[in-house]
């Protein structure tokens, strides 16, 4: 399983809107800067719950950190195309009315959502990603997923995650998440998914040719240990 660089990225973009000195935790990893701050690339799932560990480690005194990036994600822009896509939807409805699609950006292969649960201000399901197992990762994206509506000029939402459990709810006010009102964005409904659907393809093609150059190169180095042995 591999998660994607946005978690990194994210991260770094936090840290370093709070001048904190990058070069300590980009000093105490192996993985290549240049993966870590690109939204697009991807890192296998323990490799990227290792580098938040450190970072947390290392920025102890920014507390609660993974909830602090998550919930300031509308405002860091380390999305890549992502963020240009949720900012222009009328409404988050169109992600968290399917929330395999929200977490097919940050977790690959796309998890299986199961027990699917929808209430009328809630959304809950079991996905095969542990808390317990990923504690770092989880925490920063059941904060993300809280941060969801405030990309359409909402509060933060609530979501807990528990072992393979989580649950997404928001305030009566609002329910809107899943009307049909428009929020007055003075552009069509058809072009707005034309030019959603053009975003997401060209981000897709681009994290595909980076999954399988970080497959290659994972391969490379697995040969390389079998030869130095």
């Amino acid at each position: 399983m591999l998660f994607s660089c946005k978690i990194s990225s994210a991260v770094l973009t936090y840290l370093e809107s709070k001048n904190e000195d990058l070069s300590q935790i980009l000093d105490s990893t192996s993985l290549p800067e240049e993966f870590l701050c690109d939204s697009s690339y991807w890192m296998e799932a323990a490799d990227m719950e290792n580098f938040l560990a450190t970072a947390e480690k290392i920025y102890s005194l920014q507390e609660n950190l993974f909830q602090k990036v998550g919930h300031a994600g509308p405002g860091l822009r380390s999305w890549g195309v992502l963020d240009s896509v949720l900012k222009m939807m009328p409404r988050p409805q169109e992600i968290l009315s399917q929330p395999e699609r929200f977490l097919s950006y940050f977790v690959s292969p796309a998890p299986p959502i199961d027990h699917l649960v929808r209430g009328e201000t809630s959304i809950e399901f079991d996905l095969p990603i542990s808390s317990e197992q990923y504690p770092k990762v989880t925490e920063y994206l059941r904060s993300a997923f809280e941060s969801l509506p405030v990309y359409v000029g909402q509060e933060l939402a609530t979501c807990v995650w528990q072992g393979i459990h989580l649950k997404f709810e928001w305030q009566e006010n609002q329910s809107s998440i899943f009307n049909e009102t428009d929020l007055g964005h003075q552009i069509s409904p058809e072009l707005l998914r034309q030019v959603v659907a053009s975003l997401e393809q060209h981000q897709l093609e681009l994290e595909t040719k980076n999954r399988d150059l970080q497959a290659k190169n994972t391969q490379l180095a697995e040969q390389l240990n079998t030869f130095q042995k």
